[in-house]
């Protein structure tokens, strides 16, 4: 189960958008959006909730780890002169309760928070990176993108956190992230394909995006759910769940 909320600003424009998907094994995917009654999460560091009627969707993220008072993960992961790209970590473990229609969903989740200031066509980078793995003991997160060519590229970049900690040695492939410090790779496995598409396909219904079509038309999205195994020498590997993504355009 994943949601989205998001606010988008061009211009004078200013529209909420939101969504909601669900995939299960040998049913199709399950998807709504909405440009009504939009909210953003609310809550602290230990809560958050976060609802939508159009959507008939309300979820609640407890925090599991690290545990408070550690902070959020944030990072400037980019700025120039065309804008900034922010991220945090809202809760990189989390109990989650979620709501579909009058089924209740639980299990370990995950939150964060993205705010992006350079138009997607400036963005200085043709492929994006991202995943995260939860367990009962361990999260991790990663990020990685390949600069773009011609005027104006930056170099290749990565970042992951295991349990909160940066890993700054860390290295990264279509299977496994490895160097995590102290012998430890998680690798992924079983893997399963979420979705396959067009990132236009996913917003098209949002009213006043069409003339940006041309621009966002070659984004793709490919996102997968594995199984996936962090391994420590002298001791038992740890197996949860990873959701991971390349988007390219």
């Amino acid at each position: 189960m994943i949601a989205y909320a998001a606010r988008l600003r061009w211009g004078a424009l200013s529209l909420p958008w939101a969504s909601a998907w669900r995939s299960r094994p040998g049913y199709p995917l399950e998807e709504r959006t909405t440009t009504r009654g939009v909210q953003a999460p609310g809550g602290g560091p230990v809560r958050l909730g976060w609802r939508n009627a159009t959507l008939d969707v309300a979820g609640e993220w407890r925090r599991l780890s690290p545990p408070p008072p550690s902070p959020p993960i944030r990072r400037t992961l980019h700025e120039d002169r065309h804008g900034t790209i922010r991220w945090s970590c809202r809760m990189p473990r989390a109990r989650v309760t979620f709501r579909w229609e009058a089924e209740t969903l639980r299990g370990l989740g995950y939150a964060e928070r993205l705010e992006l200031t350079i138009p997607p066509w400036r963005l200085p980078f043709r492929s994006l990176r991202w995943g995260r793995y939860i367990s009962r003991a361990h999260a991790a997160v990663w990020i990685a993108w390949d600069g773009a060519p011609g005027p104006g590229t930056i170099p290749p970049r990565s970042w992951v956190w295991l349990d909160g900690a940066e890993c700054p040695h860390a290295r990264m492939d279509e299977t496994a992230v490895s160097d995590l410090g102290d012998g430890q790779s998680l690798r992924l496995v079983e893997t399963r394909e979420l979705r396959n598409r067009s990132v236009l396909s996913a917003v098209r219904a949002i009213p006043g995006l069409a003339r940006l079509s041309g621009r966002l038309g070659a984004m793709h999205e490919h996102k997968w759910l594995s199984r996936a195994r962090l391994t420590r020498p002298g001791r038992k590997a740890d197996e949860g769940w990873a959701i991971h993504e390349i988007v390219r355009w």
